[in-house]
């Protein structure tokens, strides 16, 4: 074997061990980049296919290989978009190996569904004949059921992706929802078909997350799939369990779905059991960024492991991402909310914040996209049964927060002053440096203006007043997240009080701290960064 092809084997056992490890895309930027610099793009697509075409191919090595090629072709297509010519022909070229050899019969819909990923994470469409041949597999499992998928579907594939994954339901859920983001919503049900039939109960519990399907006919799909396996194959408690969770954050005709499902479930299911036992050690939460985006973190320990749990709140999509980092170390929890800490603000919050503003998160995934499966293992690491969607009140929310303090620290001259200081606040708190505006729409308002002094008029007497709510929604929440950390501070007034003026109707124009907004939004589009 050459030894730039031993290379490439040991280079995909190396990623594939560490992927199965926890390791995430980004730790290989530098290795997949060498690779594309170096033409080694199709030796790899080579080996990769090989490593496929074997009746026991490695998991953990196709794994590596797809992680690299996902890497190789972002690379290639970034070079490709810059104008480089060389480029664009090993991209042409990839794609015709990949559509040419992994369409062969011996090769499984699973190794097939794992290249498709990793074109799909590169911003590339897969090779038409690679969705062909998935296609084909899954027209050809459509006509079975759950309980009998037959062998098409790759008891090999679930197995050795639940041994790299320990065994994690919401693990494999991740990776399998990942790889299915590449079919059309009609051809995913049969792969879940085939999850619900495995012989790992790990990917079995996977499978149940596809009910929180962002596409309301996969979720139907699913739930009618489980509701006829429940007579002949008992659904598990902790699944039962996991399903009752998640009917608060759907939609009304979700819920009366999934109610039929949990109906069938429960006849044929044991009692569900109790929630593991942990102690919750600390919160922490981050600042609301300019888009709208806080991160929360939760810390628990059983015995003597501690685990991390985290979720990402978004202001137009609720719960949008959710992990948890299990077995972990006190000092590894310790470094990591340090990083939080420096990088983004985090401070430690009370678990009624945590828990107040994920429920006012989840009123937006009810009227949307569910929130992600991973955020029920958040909840069962806190040891809650259920969080459900609730309507907070802002304005009612800035009031309890000032509340209590003496007259001349929250009068209309407590006001001025805190309004005064808007231009410093970025000093003392970074993240305030992303609070500006941004978007084609907001690119859209300004191009046609000839003079920064028209686009800051525009932003101020237009643009921002349509945009009040969300703007209270970033002061209140972030001056609530400040006051549980210090409240001896004195930022947390000053976001306050400015929040109550615009719950109040404040002129926008008139306040120094939404010029500054605005001033920042100009300076984003100036630099580039409002895109």
């Amino acid at each position: 074997m050459a030894r730039a092809q031993k290379g490439l084997l040991e280079l995909a056992d190396l990623v594939g061990r560490a992927v199965g490890d926890g390791a995430a895309l980004g730790d290989f930027r530098t290795l997949g980049e060498l690779v594309a610099r170096n033409g080694g793009g199709a030796e790899l697509v080579a080996l990769l296919i090989a490593e496929a075409r074997k009746p026991a191919h490695s998991h953990p090595r196709m794994v590596g290989f797809c992680v690299i090629l996902t890497v190789v072709l972002d690379e290639l297509r970034l070079s490709a978009n810059g104008g480089s010519a060389a480029a664009a022909e090993d991209l042409r070229l990839l794609r015709i190996m990949t559509s040419e050899r992994m369409g062969a019969e011996e090769i499984g819909e699973g190794s097939r569904l794992m290249v498709a990923r990793a074109y799909s994470d590169a911003g590339l469409d897969p090779p038409r004949a690679l969705q062909e041949a998935i296609s084909r597999d899954l027209d050809a499992a459509s006509g079975l059921s759950a309980t009998d998928p037959g062998d098409s579907l790759g008891e090999r594939f679930f197995s050795g992706m639940a041994r790299e994954l320990r065994h994690d339901p919401y693990r494999v859920h991740k990776e399998m929802a990942a790889q299915l983001a590449s079919l059309p919503a009609e051809k995913r049900p049969p792969v879940v078909a085939a999850m619900f039939a495995a012989n790992e109960a790990c990917v079995r519990e996977a499978g149940a997350g596809f009910l929180l399907d962002p596409d309301e006919g996969v979720s139907e799909a699913v739930g009618r799939l489980l509701a006829d396996l429940a007579p002949s194959r008992p659904v598990d408690s902790a699944t039962v369990a996991r399903l009752g969770r998640i009917r608060p954050w759907l939609s009304p005709s979700r819920q009366v779905r999934l109610d039929q499902v949990l109906l069938a479930c429960r006849r044929h299911s044991g009692p569900p059991g109790g929630l593991p036992a942990s102690v919750c050690d600390r919160f922490v939460a981050t600042p609301i960024d300019g888009a709208g985006a806080q991160s929360l973190f939760v810390v628990t320990r059983s015995s003597k492991k501690w685990a991390l749990g985290s979720v990402l709140a978004k202001a137009h999509s609720g719960v949008s991402d959710a992990w948890v980092g299990s077995g972990l170390m006190r000092v590894e929890v310790d470094d990591m909310l340090a990083e939080v800490r420096a990088e983004a603000d985090g401070n430690k919050v009370s678990r009624a914040y945590f828990e107040r503003r994920i429920s006012h998160a989840l009123r937006i995934n009810q009227a949307s996209v569910p929130p992600p499966f991973a955020f029920i293992q958040v909840l069962e690491k806190m040891g809650v049964g259920v969080i459900g969607p609730q309507t907070i009140d802002l304005a009612i929310m800035c009031e309890d927060l000032l509340s209590g303090l003496p007259p001349g620290q929250a009068d209309e001259e407590a006001l001025r002053r805190a309004d005064a200081a808007a231009p410093d606040w970025e000093r003392r708190l970074s993240t305030i440096s992303t609070w500006f505006e941004a978007g084609a729409d907001i690119e859209a308002e300004l191009r046609p203006l000839k003079s920064e002094a028209k686009r800051r008029a525009v932003l101020l007497e237009s643009v921002l007043p349509t945009r009040r709510d969300r703007w209270i929604e970033i002061l209140v929440w972030t001056a609530a997240a400040l006051k549980e950390a210090d409240p001896r501070t004195v930022l947390w007034r000053e976001l306050a009080l400015v929040a109550r003026a615009l719950a109040r109707g404040d002129e926008m124009a008139t306040l120094t701290t939404m010029q500054e907004v605005a001033r920042r939004t100009l300076s984003a589009r100036a630099s580039g960064r409002s895109a």
